[in-house]
Order: C-alpha cells, then structure tokens, then sequence
C-alpha cells in the first residue's frame, strides 16, 4: 500500500475518528433464533470499540469475535470493514491532510479490520483524488495559475499522500482543458493574431502544460493567421503568368468556372385536366386546354472555365474561350457561397465564380481590396 506507509518512530495517537459512537442494541430474539446476519450492529459494536480503546490495543481475534456474533461474515464483513475505514479515512481528512499518527492509525486499521493494502489504497484514492481535483479546478478557474497556487497545490500533493505520477495524471486533463477551452475562444472567429499566440503560451506555462499541435491543427493556425494578417492590410503577393497593368499588384489566384444567370424558356404542349369522351366508333373527344403554356426560370449557366485573378486594381478571369475584367471602382459588393463568389456590379450582369477550395481567403482578399478602393 503505497500511501500508507508505516511511520518510523511514530508516537501519540490521533483523536479517535469513532468517537461518540454508542454500542449497539443486542440482537432480538428471532435475529439469534432464525441465525440472521446484523452487520449493521457489527459496524456499530465495532465503533464503539475503537471510540474506546485504540486499533493498536484491539486484536485481530477480538474484532473477529465481534463479526461472528452478528454474522458478518464474507461479504457483509467485508463491507463492514471498509466503511469502518471510509469513516476513519473521511474524519482524518476534513483539513485536506494526512498526518504521520493518522496514516499509523489507518496502517493499524487496515491489518486489524483484514481489509488488504492493495484494497486499503484504492479506498483511499477514491476519497484523496477529488480533494485534489477540486483544488486544481478552482486554482485554474481565473484561467490562470500562479506561483502560489502552484507551491500550494505541490503541498496538497505532498499532505494528501499522493504518487507524483498520480497527481501529474489528475491535474493535467483540467489544466490542459483550461488552455484549450481558451483555444477554442480564440478561433471561434476563425482568425489567429500573434497576440493570441503569445497569450496562448503564457497561459499553458502558467498552467505547467506542454503546448502541443497536430499537423493538422498547425496547418489550420496558419490558415487564421493568414486572413487575420490580410485584415490587417497585409495582402499575399503572387506571380501571375498573365499581364499586369504598371504599379498593378496580384493577390489571389484559383482555377475557377464563370458562371451567369440566365432566363430559361420552357413550352408545355397541354395543361390541365385529361377527361377523353367517345363519340362515335375510333373517334374520342379530349377535354383539356391545348395552348402550349410558358414557364420562364433563371438558372445559372456556364460560359466558361479558367483562372481566376484579384489584383490591386481588377478582378480578371482568363477562360478557355473568353475573359472578362472588372474594375474594383465598378463593384458595389459581393456575397459569399461555400463554393465560391458572387460579385454585384454596377451595371450589366453579376457574374458568378465558382471554386472547390479558398472561398474564405478569396472574400477575406476581395473585401480588403474594395475597402482600399474606396479611400
């Protein structure tokens, strides 16, 4: 049993954990008639006994003695037993803390009541663990740890009796916890400043946690610090293979296909109800309206498929078949879609540029853009 060990040169004893416990009633009449098990009365003569006479003055006979007469045998003995010792264990516990006499008393308890070190330490850590969890919980709820509560918490480690290891298993998925709650806070706006970064690692020092990020999650970071960088006026320069006005900057690229709304005509050779009545021998009348009936629709059509460029100065598509340019000055607006852009114009048709990837780059770049034009 690993956090109870025996004390060396330990003297004095505690105050009794089982102190103002009352003997129990005798057993009635049927109880020892009909052999009934009463292990609720042998917890309570137990008691009693402790209350008045230390573990280190009960022997193991007595104590069996006392679980026969009730018949608290195998399993009802076994639940006396580690309720006799919750009891002890929770009494000496109130201040958080396991003193020398105190871990003596329980070593004494342990051998005396026959419950096993093994079993002895489980109990225990049932009871020293959420002592310590909710110390580190309050200690990180300001979202941060201090040197202070740091000492304080090593200290509680240290008094409760617990392993390092287990202390490092149960504090680290609550600190942890605390960094990336405030992680999630952080991109929730899908942007990353170098600020954040920075608070970010303040706080997993604070809270003594190793600051760890898949490729995937590093290739997302970089992905927010990007637009958040590009809202900041810092605008990607690119290389385009296409040809630039002078003083003219490229700043987006994407395979894209140019799509625009247009008015689809459709003819209905007959509507309405069908009713076919005979009238002579191969000869029928059909009731119902034969003037063909028009159904106009706009869907959006492609005109073509290409490149798709933002610049300082235009929007540019360089298609198979044709290109079109726009100024930034002729754009009032755009709106966004999953798969990609739809950019209002001044005057004319709005065109449609449909992408599978960068369609929140491509706004963040566009918005920037039209906000510098209209300085």
């Amino acid at each position: 049993m690993t956090n109870l060990p025996v004390p060396q040169g330990t003297s004095g004893e505690p105050p009794s954990p089982f102190a103002g416990s009352q003997p129990p009633r005798s057993r009635s009449f049927a109880e020892r008639l009909l052999r009934r098990p009463t292990p609720a009365l042998a917890k309570q003569a137990l008691a009693a006994l402790f209350a008045a006479e230390s573990p280190h003055q009960v022997s193991e006979s007595r104590v069996a003695a006392i679980l026969t007469e009730h018949r608290a045998l195998g399993q009802h003995a076994r639940e006396v037993a580690n309720a006799l010792y919750r009891r002890a264990l929770e009494r000496f516990l109130h201040d958080h803390a396991l003193t020398d006499v105190e871990l003596a008393y329980l070593e004494r308890l342990v051998r005396v009541l026959h419950i096993g070190f093994d079993h002895a330490e489980r109990l225990t850590l049932e009871l020293t663990k959420p002592i310590y969890e909710m110390a580190v919980r309050e200690a990180a709820a300001d979202h941060q740890v201090t040197e202070e509560e740091k000492a304080s918490l090593t200290q509680m480690v240290e008094r409760l009796r617990l392993p390092p290891a287990l202390a490092f298993q149960i504090a680290n998925p609550i600190l942890g916890g605390v960094v990336q709650d405030r992680f999630n806070e952080m991109i929730a706006d899908r942007r990353f400043s170098p600020e954040e970064f920075a608070e970010l690692e303040s706080l997993a020092r604070s809270m003594s946690v190793e600051l760890t990020m898949d490729t995937g999650t590093q290739n997302q970071l970089r992905y927010f610090a990007q637009l958040w960088q590009i809202e900041q006026g810092e605008l990607p320069t690119l290389d385009p293979p296409i040809a630039l006005q002078k003083a003219e900057v490229c700043h987006f690229h994407v395979a894209a296909e140019w799509h625009e709304l247009r008015t689809r005509v459709q003819r209905i050779g007959y509507h309405g109800p069908v009713l076919s009545i005979p009238i002579v021998r191969g000869l029928r009348y059909r009731v119902g309206g034969i003037t063909p009936a028009v159904v106009r629709s706009e869907e959006l059509t492609q005109i073509d498929e290409g490149d798709l460029y933002f610049t300082s100065k235009r929007v540019l598509f360089n298609g198979a078949r044709r290109n079109t340019t726009i100024r930034l000055s002729n754009l009032i607006g755009f709106q966004v879609f999953a798969d990609g852009l739809a950019l209002e114009k001044s005057s004319g048709r709005s065109p449609y540029f449909l992408f599978a990837q960068d369609t929140e780059l491509a706004a963040t770049v566009l918005s920037v853009l039209l906000a510098n034009a209209g300085r």
